[in-house]
C-alpha cells in the first residue's frame, strides 16, 4: 500500500470521529434542554406547594392562652374551649388532608408521567 493511501485512510478515520463527536454532543445538548426545562416545571410545582405551606404555618402559630386549671373554669366555658379546640383540629386534619391529596394528584397527574421525547422510542 502507498504511503498517500494512509493519509486517506487516516482522513477519513478522522471525519468519522469528528462527526460521531458532533452527534454526541448536539444529543447531550438536547438531553440537557430537557432536563433544564422538567426542572423548571418541577420548581414550579414546589413553588405552588411552598405557597399552601406556609399558609399552614401562618394559622398553626396561633396566640396560646395563657394555662388554668380546669377545676377553676366555668363548665360551660370549658365545654365551649373543648369543642373550639375538637373542631380545630378536625381543620387541621382536614387541611393536611386535602393538601396530601393535592400533593399526590401532582405527583401521579398525566403530564409527569412523560410519554414522549425522550422516552417514546
Amino acid at each position: 500500500m502507498p504511503w498517500w493511501s494512509w493519509l486517506i485512510v487516516w482522513a477519513i478515520l478522522g471525519l468519522v470521529l469528528l462527526i460521531t463527536l458532533g452527534s454526541c454532543a448536539i444529543m447531550l445538548w438536547g438531553k440537557l434542554m430537557r432536563t433544564l426545562n422538567a426542572l423548571d416545571v418541577i420548581g414550579k410545582q414546589l413553588s405552588d406547594l411552598d405557597i399552601g405551606q406556609e399558609q399552614n404555618d401562618d394559622d398553626l402559630a396561633g396566640e396560646r392562652t395563657s394555662a388554668t386549671p380546669a377545676v377553676f373554669l366555668d363548665r360551660t366555658a370549658l365545654l365551649l374551649a373543648v369543642d373550639i379546640a375538637a373542631a380545630e383540629r378536625r381543620r387541621r386534619k382536614q387541611r393536611r388532608r386535602d393538601r396530601l391529596i393535592t400533593h399526590g394528584k401532582l405527583i401521579s397527574h398525566p403530564h409527569m408521567i412523560q410519554r414522549t421525547e425522550p422516552h417514546a422510542w
